[in-house]
Parts: C-alpha cells; sequence; structure tokens
C-alpha cells in the first residue's frame, strides 16, 4: 500500500473520530441540559428507547415522564418540556434505567398511627412503578416511602426508607415481607417449613399467624422473613 495512500486513509478516520466525538459532546450537553438518563419504557408488550426525566425514587414510583429517542437526538429540535409524555403506572408495563427494570404491579403500601407511630399493613392496593430484583419463584422488590424525624429541638430531617415486598410466582400478589404466611404460602416447600417448624430461623418463639402479622405491625419478623423466601428460592423447585 503507498504512504500517500496511508495517509489519507488516516485523515479519513480522524476526520470520522473528529466528527463522532463532537456528536457524542453534543448529545451529552443536551442530556445534561434537558435532566435526563437514557432508558426504555415497555409499552404495549414493546420496549421503546428514549430519555426520562431524572426524578427521586419516591417520584418514579408514581410518574415518569418520557421522550423517544429519536426525537431526542434529532439536533434541529429544540427539546421543551411539553414534548415529554407523562406515564403513570396503569398506562405502561414499566420502564428500564441502567437496567434496572420498575414494574408496573399494585400494591397496599404501610399506614401508619397518628403522629408517626407503628407501622401498620395497608389494606389498599395502588398502582405504583416498584423496582423489581432478579425474577425467581419468589421475587422481591423495592417500594421507597420518606420518615421523618424530629429532634428535641424541633428540627424535622427526612430519609426515605427501602421497604422490601415480594410475589410467589407470576400471577401472585404483591405484599411486605413481614405480611409472610410461612405455613400456607410456602406449604409447597417442605425444606422451608421443617426448618421453620424447628425455628431454625429465629432462635424465639416465631408467631407469624394472618391477624397477629395484621395488628402488630409490618416489622415484626422482617428480616426472618427475608432469610425464610430467599431460602424458598434456593430449595425448592
Amino acid at each position: 500500500m503507498k504512504k500517500s495512500t496511508i495517509f489519507q486513509m488516516a485523515i479519513v478516520m480522524g476526520f470520522l473520530f473528529f466528527l463522532s466525538s463532537n456528536a457524542f459532546a453534543q448529545l451529552d450537553k443536551r442530556i445534561r441540559k434537558a435532566k435526563v438518563v437514557p432508558g426504555t419504557i415497555l409499552k404495549d408488550g414493546q420496549f421503546v428507547e428514549g430519555y426520562i426525566k431524572r426524578a427521586s425514587e419516591t417520584a418514579y414510583q408514581l410518574k415518569i415522564k418520557f421522550i423517544e429517542k429519536a426525537k431526542f437526538e434529532d439536533e434541529s429540535v429544540k427539546i421543551k418540556n411539553r414534548d415529554f409524555t407523562s406515564y403513570k403506572p396503569k398506562e405502561i408495563g414499566g420502564f428500564e434505567i441502567d437496567d434496572v427494570f420498575y414494574e408496573s404491579v399494585k400494591f397496599a403500601p404501610p399506614t401508619f398511627q397518628e403522629g408517626g407511630g407503628k407501622m401498620q399493613i395497608g389494606l389498599v392496593r395502588i398502582n405504583f412503578f416498584l423496582r423489581r430484583g432478579e425474577e425467581n419463584k419468589i421475587t422481591f422488590y423495592e417500594y421507597v416511602y420518606t420518615e421523618e424525624t424530629e429532634d428535641r429541638f424541633e428540627n424535622i430531617t427526612k430519609e426515605n426508607v427501602v421497604l422490601l415486598v415480594y410475589k410467589k410466582g407470576e400471577s401472585g400478589k404483591l405484599k411486605s415481607v413481614s405480611a409472610l404466611d410461612v405455613k400456607r404460602e410456602l406449604a409447597d416447600c417442605p425444606k422451608v417449613i421443617t426448618k421453620f417448624k424447628n425455628r431454625e430461623y429465629n432462635e424465639q418463639i416465631v408467631k407469624n399467624e394472618k391477624w397477629n402479622n395484621l395488628f402488630n405491625g409490618l416489622k415484626n419478623d422482617y428480616e426472618m422473613n427475608i432469610r425464610i423466601l430467599e431460602d424458598y428460592n434456593d430449595l425448592c423447585k
């Protein structure tokens, strides 16, 4: 190959690299200005690529704002807020950001006694986008709520708290981990039931009947029930 040909190829490659780098820089600037992140939505059974407005975890649970990839990346179009479409959990199957899928589900969020008292199992099911873990026989989801605490100087601090919820199988209803009825729900796994009866998950006497869970609050057997559900995934077919 002649030196002149090699030189010409180097020039072309350098020019193409410059164009691609410039395009990437322009897109990155556009992303930062619009305050979005790359993502996809699950609409009518199909994944649609695009960009999603950045928001808090609690805000993501109720609504997202989305724009399709081609429209956002069209440099001839000046992107405005009205170009984004708002989606609630009832309207799409979910969305994905950074390989994390937020599934549209129905869940009864916990309630609190007046004055910030004990957490109680929720009774009213509401549509949410909940962050989903690895799909398995038992699939875990994360429900995020904001907890307020007040110190002796009456300073109020807000903190996001993650509550694990779960679903058994594809068609199971979402429930708080603390609402697990081991003997009834996991009866198809003798290994777990035997360990539970032998109190291998907790040295203390475990009261896990439905009404006890309802009135004793959500945090009673929370950590122990996580271990039981994880064991169910590991030990049962």
